[in-house]
């Protein structure tokens, strides 16, 4: 009976230090309970331990005292473990009935993997019934063991890893399951975890849609693995969709986006690929094989087809095709080198205006637009360094006619890099009127061919210069500004300052420049059009705006005196000239038969080679003081 006595104490002090752990995850308001219930069993094991020794004291009346007030604690918070009670059972109704999956894994050290102990049923839901209690998770969902988007880890090595909440947001695509999930993940003691998942999948299709089209967005691309996939793209931009929201309104506008959203997605889906709107009237095109020349011919034959209301729509494109290895664009990754290459292609195509056929206007990325691409590179890189080194002015005399007096002289900016060459104008200056770059080589300009004007002046009082300009410029109020000071810094009189801005660039859109334009003009510097006849405008448009001079193109100035048309065009214009008040200036010639010609039709001034080409300020002095003393 003793050893009894022994055995009941021994599991009396044993039961309170099993109940130790509680105490750290129950309430506050239940551990002064657990506490007393501990206090009581110690006290009977106590009392157990004395029978043993065969001391019998009061020790038992402590005992009682201690049951008692255990007793009165639990009376007095029955509500309290009630709700406890009822807490947990709300706890596995809300687990089991969550709309979301959950789930609670037990970290295995020696395999480095979860051990599945708890799931709710929309958890088995979620991965189609292969999450197993019992089982490990890379046994149950092996794909946790590969890398999934975004992610350069496995699935299991993050989970291990997690110290604190955390929210991963994946694309799980494997064990017969292709979704996105958003799983909230928590560290539970004693090596638990618990998850919280939904799949996002509609969600995440949502936020890729184009909302007019209903077409993938660029943000698809975003959205899930995209390197190595892609092996061809085709960019598309439609050709006269702004006539139609010009003519017709942009109702019909989204109507024609809409109509051609849906054939390029049912030819995505045909050809295995994916359609995506770039933007405005942009779309592309990406496809995992490289033989997709016919797919570009069927695009344009799809939206060559669309009508509106009946009527055809009138409406092409300008489609680039690229494939294979792109060995330009360094710095992009593969996919936005194969876009940007196919981009590039379209935008050749766009230059193309014979006709509506294939042959125009689909262009296939090749060599040849390869080394124009890296030369455009090239140029791009050399802009944005400090070139001002690199750039000089030629100069060019505009001659009176009549008595070869050299009046003007037009300022050529000429670009000779070290890494690149002379780089043409024609091929730089777009290029620095699309990254911004114009700006500072025009404020070069302007800076270079004033201070030398002042210089000359003091040969020739006269003399008048005139700088070539962007339009985009007039857009400028700083460079507005500066022509002024730089102007009145060299205390030259403005109108011996000429503007001269092309007749294609300044008529696509006069309205846009005629604050500019006015504000010049009311300076006294003289404006030019240039490059006069080569634009759609037509001489109806010189009443929109009197310019001081007009510049006659190359093109339109006769060759002989059996040029009849081009003689009738340029007596025209002259005429024009005489009842609107402007002066001439024919440029390209290059006998002395197109001057005696010009001369013969009304025409004081004219530019070209053989009246003198372009040459450096040091030898257009030299021409300068020889011109005078003639």
């Amino acid at each position: 009976m003793r050893y009894l006595d022994l055995a009941i104490a021994i599991s009396y002090f044993v039961i309170p230090f099993l109940l130790l752990p509680l105490l750290g995850v129950i309430k506050k308001e239940a551990q002064y309970i657990a506490v007393l219930i501990s206090l009581f069993i110690i006290c009977c094991g106590i009392g157990h331990l004395l029978d043993f020794f065969g001391l019998h004291t009061l020790w038992h009346g402590v005992t009682a005292i201690v049951s008692w007030l255990t007793v009165f604690a639990l009376a007095a918070n029955q509500k309290k473990i009630l709700l406890i009670s009822q807490t947990s059972e709300l706890f596995d109704t809300a687990f089991d009935q969550a709309l979301s999956g959950k789930a609670i894994f037990q970290h295995i050290p020696e395999g480095n993997d979860l051990l599945i102990l708890k799931v709710n049923p929309k958890a088995v839901e979620l991965s189609n019934n292969q999450l197993v209690e019992g089982k490990l998770l890379t046994e149950s969902l092996p794909h946790h063991k590969e890398i999934s988007y975004p992610y350069k880890k496995p699935l299991i090595d993050l989970y291990l890893e997690i110290k604190e909440p955390t929210e991963l947001e994946f694309m799980y695509r494997g064990d017969s399951i292709t979704s996105w999930f958003l799983n909230l993940c928590a560290p539970l003691p004693d090596g638990l975890l618990y998850m919280n998942f939904i799949d996002i999948s509609g969600v995440k299709e949502a936020s890729v849609k184009d909302y007019l089209t209903n077409m993938y967005s660029r943000r698809i691309l975003e959205s899930e693995p995209t390197e190595g996939k892609w092996k061809s793209c085709i960019y598309l931009d439609l050709d006269k969709f702004k006539q139609i929201n010009d003519t017709r309104g942009h109702a019909i506008g989204d109507r024609v986006l809409v109509d051609v959203g849906r054939e390029l997605k049912k030819i995505a889906i045909e050809n295995n690929g994916i359609a995506i709107r770039e933007g405005g009237d942009e779309f592309v095109f990406l496809f995992e094989y490289t033989e997709v020349e016919e797919v570009a011919k069927t695009i344009l034959a799809k939206i060559q087809g669309i009508h509106i209301d009946s009527e055809k729509a009138n409406i092409s494109a300008s489609i680039g095709v690229a494939y294979g290895e792109i060995k330009v664009f360094d710095g992009c990754s593969d996919l936005a080198k194969l876009m940007q290459a196919a981009e590039t292609a379209s935008r050749k195509a766009k230059t193309n205006k014979k006709s509506d056929l294939p042959i125009d206007r689909i262009v296939v990325w090749d060599d040849k637009l390869s080394e124009i691409e890296a030369a455009t590179s090239q140029i791009e890189v050399g802009l944005k360094g400090n070139i001002e080194g690199e750039l000089w002015l030629a100069y060019q005399p505009i001659v009176n006619l009549l008595t070869g007096e050299i009046v003007s002289a037009e300022a050529l900016l000429r670009w000779q890099s070290p890494a690149i060459g002379f780089v043409s104008p024609a091929r730089f200056i777009p290029i620095a009127e699309n990254n911004g770059s114009i700006y500072r080589l025009s404020n070069w300009v302007v800076r270079n061919a004033i201070a030398q004007l002042a210089e000359w002046r003091q040969i020739k009082s006269s003399l008048a210069v005139a700088v070539n300009i962007s339009p985009v410029e007039l857009e400028d109020g700083e460079f507005l500004s500066n022509l002024i000071k730089l102007v009145g810094r060299e205390n030259i009189e403005s109108q011996c300052v000429g503007v001269e801005v092309t007749e294609r660039g300044i008529y696509s859109d006069l309205n846009h420049y005629l604050a500019a334009l006015d504000e010049l003009r009311l300076l006294d510097i003289r404006l030019k059009v240039d490059d006069f006849g080569t634009g759609q405008s037509g001489l109806a448009q010189l009443l929109q705006f009197p310019f001081n001079e007009v510049k006659v193109d190359m093109s339109l100035v006769p060759r002989h005196r059996n040029d009849e048309k081009k003689i009738g065009i340029c007596r025209t214009i002259i005429d024009l000239s005489h009842t609107l008040g402007f002066s001439v200036i024919a440029e390209g010639i290059e006998t002395k038969e197109q001057m005696d010609l010009l001369i013969e039709m009304g025409y004081i001034y004219g530019q070209g080679y053989y009246l003198g080409k372009p040459v450096n300020a040091t030898d257009f002095e030299t021409m300068l003081i020889r011109n005078i003393s003639i």
